[in-house]
């Protein structure tokens, strides 16, 4: 679900585009319309890992420690998840979209601003750089990603991303599915609109982590439900206003600073 929230989206594309790092004429056009508030479907939850992807494919050394979460869970413990304690979830949990999110689309960035724990914020780079050497692990991850014009039709369809040097503790869902301790963890996206009805986003999220046996995609192929709706007329919630004007002085602060 979308709830739109145009003010927010434009007086946060004019802030960045008064920044000197990025005063330049962009063809907003070629992309696709991410603008305004995303949330999920009331009827879909977002703890969905196994329904979407079905069981984790772990290692026997961590299909050990997943039983040992669970069986924590059932006892009333609080299992495996970093939310509880109001601790980041992070990568991929956060994308699954607990509070609204919004997408601000810009030509060698792309931000999506959460506002759940804190207004958690990704940014996914997208101006061609190589991988660092050496990144400082956050529980969002460094990510980079390509704008991809599947149809030749010079509009982009799809932003595929990567994203490394992920921080432990984090989840996928509240099941406590758990992470290798290696810190290794490569997570890949794909997210694009959907073609019969704009107002819905997907992002196919893959997880390739050493204590999985091979690489775990979560489905979310037309059959499954979507993942981010979004309506037509309904106003932005107070918190989204706070999360608009945290998110502002964040961007500016971050581009400030590069």
């Amino acid at each position: 679900m979308r709830i739109r929230s145009t003010m927010c989206a434009v007086a946060l594309a004019t802030a960045l585009l008064a920044t000197p790092s990025v005063a330049q004429v962009v063809d907003f056009g070629k992309y696709p319309d991410l603008k305004g508030q995303w949330s999920r479907p009331f009827e879909g939850s977002p703890n969905n890992w196994i329904r979407l992807g079905g069981q984790p494919p772990l290692t026997p050394e961590y299909q050990k420690i997943w039983d040992g979460i669970k069986a924590d869970l059932e006892a009333g413990g609080p299992g495996n998840w970093p939310s509880t304690f109001c601790v980041h979830q992070g990568m991929p949990a956060m994308m699954s979209i607990y509070s609204p999110a919004e997408f601000i689309v810009m030509p060698d960035v792309t931000w999506v601003l959460i506002n759940h724990n804190d207004d958690m914020y990704r940014r996914i780079f997208t101006d061609g750089r190589p991988w660092p050497e050496d990144a400082e692990p956050t529980f969002a991850g460094y990510s980079i990603g390509k704008w991809v014009d599947e149809d030749g039709d010079g509009k982009y369809d799809v932003l595929e991303v990567e994203t490394r040097f992920l921080k432990n503790p984090r989840g996928y869902d509240t099941t406590g599915i758990p992470f290798h301790s290696d810190g290794k963890t490569v997570i890949k996206e794909r997210i694009y609109l959907d073609k019969a009805d704009r107002n819905i986003l997907w992002n196919e999220i893959t997880v390739i982590d050493n204590a999985l046996t091979r690489p775990f995609p979560r489905n979310s192929a037309p059959t499954a439900i979507p993942i981010l709706v979004r309506p037509g007329n309904t106003k932005c919630a107070r918190s989204t206003t706070l999360m608009c004007a945290s998110a502002r002085k964040t961007i500016i602060s971050a581009l400030m600073a590069s």
